[in-house]
């Protein structure tokens, strides 16, 4: 994920992109898995990202991805 505005500022969502490492075993544990939650709203930590958006590098920089369903 991305932090809002793509800075390294201070705050829980200061690293910019990650690609978490998914197995079978933990696969409902990562955000945008095809695997995830059905309680994800329960279950899932939101406060840890909540200043982030999902995002990919580009040319070094962390760019938001576009939504699937727009």
């Amino acid at each position: 994920y991305c932090d809002e505005d793509g800075s390294a500022k201070e705050g829980p969502s200061l690293l910019l992109c990650m690609k978490p490492y998914k197995s079978e075993a933990d696969a409902h544990l990562y955000y945008g898995s095809a695997r995830i939650d059905p309680k994800w709203d329960q279950n899932c930590p939101m406060k840890p990202i909540k200043d982030a958006i999902f995002g990919t590098w580009v040319s070094g920089a962390c760019v938001a991805l576009e939504s699937a369903f727009e």
